[in-house]
C-alpha cells in the first residue's frame, strides 16, 4: 500500500484532486441541480454511520474528522458541518448540491492523511508501529467506505462531466513529489529509494504553483466508464486493506473463531525469457476472450496488433520505469526476445493454493501460472503507462486496457 501510495501517478493524481477549487464545484453542482444521475437522492447508510462515529467527541481532544481535515492543503478549518447534518437525516442521502464541496475535501482530506500516516508507518520502529497501525486502520476503513460508496461514484460522474479531474503524466514527477512533501505525504524520510532519487534529480526550474499545470493531461472525456475507471484505480489504494478486513470479518461470522491470524505470501522474483510470439498469443488470447457483443468487429487482431505497434514505437517516455517498459515491449516488436526480472502478485498464487490445497499438485500449477503472469504483467504494464500519451483513446486500445 505505501508502494502505490508512494508512486508519482498517486501523488498526481491527489495533487489533481486538491487543485479543483470551490468555484469550480459550486459551478458544475449548480448546473446540474436538476440531473437524475447525479444527484439521484440514494442514501449511503454505511458511510453515513461511519463519518456520525468520528465525528463524535470522546474526550478533550478533536474529533476524528476533525484531525482528518486538518490534512487538507487549503480547508484545515472545515469541519463538514453540511455533509455531517445529512448523515443524520433518514434516509441519509450524503451526496446533494450543498454537500459536494464538503465531500470534495473530505476525499483530498482522507487520502492526504492516508499517505502521512503510510509514511510515518514506513520510518517508526517496535511499537510506534503499533500505535500508527490504530490510526491508519480508522483511516483506511473511512478511505474503503467513502471509495465503495454512492456519493463517491456520483461525485466521479460530476468531476468527470465538466472535465475537472486532471489525469496525471510521468513528465511532471518531479512536480508531484514536490507537492507531497509540501503537505506531509509521500516518501518516507528513510526510504532509500528517494535519497537516490534525490541524488539524481536534475536541476529544476521553478514553475510555480500559479502556473498552469501543462503536463496534466485529459486522458477520460470520451471514456463512457470514466468513473468507473477511476474510481478503481482509488479502490486499488486501499484494496489490500480490504480484502484482509474482508477476510477476517468471514472467519469471525462464518467460522466462530476466537482469533484470526492472516499470514501475507509473497512471491520471489523470477528471470524470464520474453518472446514476441509469446507477446502476440498474448493479446490474440485477451481479444479472444472478450464477449462477442463487446469486441470491435471492425478491427482485427493483426490490425489491433499494428495500430498499438505503431504507438508504442512513437511514443517517448520520461518517468525512468516507463521508458524501461516501452523499451521491452520495442524490443519485442522488432522481433527479439527480452529477458527481464518479474515479480508475480501474490494473489495468483493464493488462487493456486485456493485451488489446489498444499498437494504435489499445487507446485505444478503455481509454476505454470507465474509463466502466463510473467508474460502478461509487462504488457498490462505499458498499456497502463500508453495512457498518459494518447489525449483520445483510440478503439481498439480503450478495450483492450478495460478487459486487460
Amino acid at each position: 500500500m505505501y508502494r502505490r501510495m508512494t508512486h508519482w501517478s498517486t501523488l498526481g493524481l491527489i495533487r489533481s484532486l486538491a487543485r479543483i477549487s470551490d468555484d469550480q464545484l459550486k459551478e458544475a453542482a449548480e448546473d446540474q441541480r436538476d440531473s437524475v444521475d447525479v444527484f439521484d437522492g440514494k442514501p449511503d447508510y454505511r458511510l453515513a454511520i461511519r463519518l456520525s462515529s468520528l465525528a463524535k467527541r470522546y474526550d478533550e481532544s478533536p474529533t476524528a474528522i476533525e484531525a482528518i481535515m486538518a490534512y487538507h492543503p487549503t480547508a484545515a478549518e472545515d469541519k463538514l458541518s453540511g455533509l455531517l447534518s445529512h448523515c443524520h437525516e433518514d434516509p441519509p442521502v450524503l451526496y446533494t448540491q450543498d454537500t459536494v464541496e464538503d465531500f470534495h475535501h473530505l476525499i483530498v482530506a482522507i487520502f492526504i492523511a492516508q499517505g502521512s500516516v503510510l509514511a510515518r508507518i514506513f520510518d517508526a520502529l517496535g511499537d510506534d508501529r503499533v500505535v500508527l497501525g490504530t490510526t491508519f486502520t480508522i483511516l483506511a476503513r473511512l478511505l474503503s467506505t467513502i471509495l465503495n460508496s454512492k456519493a463517491m461514484t456520483r461525485h466521479l460522474r460530476l468531476l468527470k462531466r465538466y472535465d475537472l479531474l486532471k489525469l496525471p503524466t510521468s513528465t511532471a514527477t518531479e512536480l508531484y513529489r514536490d507537492y507531497a512533501k509540501k503537505n506531509r505525504f509521500g516518501f518516507g524520510q528513510t526510504d532509500d529509494k528517494d535519497s537516490r532519487r534525490n541524488l539524481k534529480k536534475e536541476p529544476k526550474v521553478d514553475r510555480g504553483e500559479e502556473t498552469p499545470d501543462e503536463d496534466d493531461v485529459d486522458c477520460w472525456a470520451d471514456t463512457d466508464d470514466a468513473e468507473a475507471v477511476i474510481g478503481g484505480w482509488m479502490r486499488a489504494l486501499s484494496s489490500h486493506y480490504s480484502a484482509r478486513q474482508i477476510l477476517e470479518r468471514h472467519c469471525y461470522d462464518k467460522l466462530k473463531l476466537e482469533e484470526v491470524k492472516i499470514t501475507l505470501l509473497a512471491v520471489g522474483c523470477q528471470r524470464r525469457t520474453f518472446s514476441p510470439e509469446n507477446m502476440k498469443q498474448t493479446i490474440c488470447t485477451t481479444l479472444d476472450a472478450v464477449a462477442e457483443d463487446e469486441r470491435l468487429q471492425s478491427i482485427s487482431k493483426e490490425e489491433t496488433i499494428q495500430i498499438l505497434q505503431r504507438k508504442i514505437e512513437g511514443s517517448k517516455p520520461i518517468e525512468p520505469h516507463t521508458k524501461r517498459m516501452f523499451w521491452i515491449v520495442k524490443e519485442l516488436f522488432s522481433g527479439f526476445d527480452v529477458e527481464h526480472w518479474i515479480k508475480p502478485h501474490c494473489e495468483m498464487a493464493l488462487a493456486v493454493v485456493s485451488l489446489y490445497g498444499h498437494s504435489s499438485i499445487a507446485d505444478k500449477a503455481l509454476e505454470d501460472l507465474l509463466k502466463v503472469v510473467s508474460a502478461v504483467d509487462p504488457f498490462i504494464s505499458i498499456l497502463t503507462s500508453y495512457a498518459e500519451f494518447e489525449s483520445r483513446s483510440h478503439g481498439c486500445v480503450k478495450t483492450m486496457l478495460s478487459y486487460l
